[in-house]
């Protein structure tokens, strides 16, 4: 009788263990953020290192005129 109360007790405190485990926090939670992140940092670089490229597609995007074969 005892060897089954033990063993009820190891299988309780088991399941005790497994929820605590459950309601903790898990690092696959933050994949999704330090993706996010790696992400905005690449775009970040790639706009700091092709600055100059960025800027004269992005003065034709305003002023779609200044596009060569377009007129208003």
């Amino acid at each position: 009788m005892d060897s089954e109360e033990e063993r009820g007790k190891r299988i309780l405190k088991q399941i005790e263990q497994l929820e605590k485990k459950r309601r903790s926090p898990k690092f696959s939670s933050w994949i999704p953020w330090i993706l996010a992140f790696v992400l905005v940092l690449a775009i970040v670089v790639i706009l700091l290192t092709n600055w100059n490229s960025f800027s004269s597609l992005w003065s034709h995007l305003i002023r779609p005129d200044s596009i060569p074969g377009i007129s208003p």
